[in-house]
């Protein structure tokens, strides 16, 4: 999940205030959180997995297709 303007408790930084609002407002299911500063190696980072979700999706059909042919790549 991705989130931005959480609201932030006088005296404490930012970090502790993102674990306050999830842990008082989803105690069940918030683990950690990591800040990000460098946006644009994020974003390379997610157009890479997008690539590569498209590719593994588009394996998956060629091989249900076709089940006798394992998908190869050079």
């Amino acid at each position: 999940v991705f989130v931005s303007n959480v609201p932030r408790v006088p005296g404490r930084s930012i970090s502790d205030s993102i674990e306050n609002f999830f842990n008082r407002n989803y105690p069940d299911h918030y683990l950690c959180h990591r800040a990000v500063y460098n946006v644009n190696k994020f974003a390379k980072l997610n157009r890479k997995r997008d690539w590569l979700q498209n590719l593994l999706e588009y394996n998956q059909l060629k091989l249900k297709r076709h089940p006798e042919e394992r998908p190869a790549s050079k």
